[in-house]
């Protein structure tokens, strides 16, 4: 899930700012920024598990799922925040499709539905509070760069 930053290209250029510059505390502080901001929908995803999935299901996708923050520069510049876990596929989750194996026996397959939306659900419904957080660290930092 992408948050849509006005200004895109400004995070680029931001972080190839503080490069230049070589001041690694302002380069730090930049994603450190970002990644507070991006932490209560990350959060929300794991804490709302049980309105979409089974109990069982949802408290074993919790302890393995995990929640990310990548920052993309070049042509298409911005911020991500994906999910992952060794054991489901997400999409499909996200999708409404469960698919899980026979109580201990892995031979047989069944495909049950789910509320669809568990990742962008939250995602969409923080993204109102973030976006303006994330201009705020942005806005900060480019500050403090041109104070040095």
């Amino acid at each position: 899930m992408d948050f849509k930053v006005t200004g895109a290209g400004q995070l680029a250029d931001l972080a190839k700012r503080c490069r230049q510059v070589g001041d690694k505390d302002i380069t730090r502080e930049l994603y450190r920024g970002l990644n507070r901001a991006t932490k209560p929908p990350r959060d929300a995803v794991k804490r709302n598990l049980e309105l979409y999935l089974p109990d069982n299901y949802a408290a074993q996708l919790r302890r393995r799922l995990r929640m990310s923050t990548r920052r993309r520069t070049g042509r298409n510049p911005g911020l991500s925040v994906a999910a992952s876990t060794k054991v489901s596929r997400l999409d499909v989750l996200d999708r409404g499709r469960l698919r899980h194996p026979l109580f201990r026996n892995r031979r047989f397959w069944f495909e049950q539905p789910v509320k669809a939306g568990f990742f962008t659900d939250p995602m969409r419904r923080s993204e109102p509070q973030v976006t303006p957080e994330l201009q705020a660290v942005m806005e900060g930092v480019l500050a403090k760069l041109d104070d040095s």
